[in-house]
């Protein structure tokens, strides 16, 4: 690994799946370390969970507090629309090469095949063997995969490397998963819902009977609190949360576009973020929306679910992106025009 302006390099940084994380989430340490416990006594932990649980909130965590010694691959519904298997080998064999100190910009250039990976699945177990490591393989979202790529993901985690230096944190939403991976010694570890005592942590100004209410009407999932959390910080009160009829968290997402949303500046810049299935720069919103640089930034700081991460700007879940472009469906030709214009120009 190498040092670049400060910066040490890791395997991840070259990765093109990175999580999605959001600034409202709790440190999940006690689960993190239930995870750390079920690592050290098997070689795979499948977690488990419904929709919107946190899955991916932990495993990002995981892979925070793992940086130096992980590989891992976080897939959305959005990522994988176009995504091919090639997509995936490769950006495994590269995180690979950058961790055994291999990596050359001609990898770049590479066309991967699963025999590519496997062979380099090889070198990688030499490599752990004799630098006396272990590493994790944190693969999230692989349920996504759905139709002509699940005998891609067959092959992809049958072919997952079997040394005892490597072990495996999955995120699953079903047991299907569980069944493709021939690793004999697994657990299943099933992600609990927010207790009160983390909620009243995101929610602090909520009283007692608050915080039981809430808990009682979101079930402590993970997303709704983080919206109510943003919604908090736009003036709207927890009582004016509670009075709503609906207990699903479409109706969170609604008040929060209502809260946030005023202006059609603000509509076309989500717009764009919505349809595209590509990663988009402040820069590409520059062109995008005919904005100079700062207009373009503090229209994002308008808008709670929208964040910036190194000059790149996404939603901060993908259940955001999903509504946008519920709210914006009929402006998506226009949308995308634009968006394919900007990938001409490039």
């Amino acid at each position: 690994m190498t040092e670049i302006t400060g910066h040490l390099e890791i395997a991840t940084d070259y990765s093109a799946f990175k999580p999605t994380t959001d600034s409202t989430s709790i440190d999940r340490a006690e689960q993190i370390e239930t995870l750390n416990y079920y690592l050290s006594e098997n070689q795979v932990v499948f977690v488990d969970g419904s929709k919107n649980i946190g899955k991916t909130t932990l495993l990002s965590q995981f892979l925070a507090n793992n940086q130096r010694n992980s590989i891992a691959i976080f897939l959305n519904e959005a990522n994988t629309i176009s995504l091919i298997d090639n997509d995936i080998y490769k950006d495994i064999y590269i995180q690979i090469r950058m961790y055994t100190n291999e990596f050359t910009n001609d990898d770049l250039d590479k066309n991967i095949k699963m025999s590519d990976l496997i062979q380099i699945y090889k070198t990688l177990s030499y490599y752990l063997r004799i630098k006396k490591k272990q590493m994790f393989f944190i693969l999230d979202g692989f349920e996504n995969l759905k139709g002509n790529e699940s005998q891609f993901l067959d092959n992809l985690l049958f072919n997952l490397p079997q040394n005892p230096e490597v072990k495996f944190l999955v995120s699953t939403a079903d047991k299907e998963l569980n069944s493709k991976m021939i690793i004999k010694k697994s657990k299943v570890y099933s992600v609990p819902v927010l207790t009160k005592s983390q909620i009243q942590l995101i929610l602090p100004d909520a009283d007692q009977e608050q915080i039981n209410l809430i808990t009682q009407s979101f079930h402590g999932k993970p997303d709704s609190i983080s919206i109510i959390a943003r919604l908090l910080k736009q003036g709207v009160t927890i009582n004016d949360i509670l009075q709503n009829p609906s207990q699903e968290t479409n109706i969170l997402y609604i008040t929060e576009w209502n809260t946030a949303v005023v202006d059609d500046v603000q509509k076309e810049l989500i717009g764009f973020l919505a349809f595209s299935n590509q990663t988009i720069t402040i820069n590409d919103l520059c062109i995008c929306c005919n904005e100079n640089e700062s207009e373009i930034i503090k229209i994002i700081q308008s808008i709670s679910f929208i964040q910036t991460k190194e000059k790149q700007v996404e939603f901060v879940s993908y259940g955001h992106k999903k509504f946008s472009q519920e709210k914006l469906i009929e402006n998506k030709i226009s949308f995308l025009d634009k968006i394919i214009h900007l990938i001409k120009t490039e």
